[in-house]
């Protein structure tokens, strides 16, 4: 996955390491996106997100940030947040919003990806894992459309 991440401009000094955990996406044997969460207590860092040139725009990106959401809000995670110089639109798109990085929590603060690998021009966003309250929740059923 280092050379991918390299090929497309991502940082990797600070892998591999025990509190990341890489995901990728395929179709058949083809790998189309990768992307990773980066544990700090209970906070996430979604990082290292990249689709293959020639398959933007057909939903492996959003379908895999999707993934990676629901990864983190099942391991009990309140919070999942990201750094970006080129995506922060795309983000915003799926329900990120722009935070001051002084929001980061200090042990991502701390992390070597907020401190050196990042510039400090990335725009810092976050996407909130609380569960909507209770009266949004009881307003439908959900069920499987099978």
């Amino acid at each position: 996955m280092s050379n991918w991440l390299r090929k497309h401009n991502l940082p990797t000094a600070d892998l591999p390491n025990d509190s990341t955990r890489f995901y990728e996406g395929r179709t058949g044997e083809r790998r189309v996106c990768i992307g990773a969460l980066q544990r700090f207590q209970t906070p996430a860092l979604l990082r290292s997100v990249v689709v293959r040139s020639g398959e933007k725009g057909k939903g492996y990106g959003r379908a895999l940030i999707e993934f990676l959401l629901e990864e983190a809000r099942s391991n009990g995670l309140k919070s999942v947040y990201l750094l970006t110089t080129t995506a922060d639109s795309f983000f915003e798109e799926i329900g990120f919003t722009v935070v001051d990085r002084s929001d980061l929590s200090s042990s991502l603060r701390s992390s070597e990806e907020a401190r050196k690998l990042c510039p400090d021009s990335a725009v810092c966003m976050k996407y909130s894992l609380d569960p909507p309250p209770k009266d949004q929740r009881d307003k439908c059923e959900l069920k499987n459309g099978r």
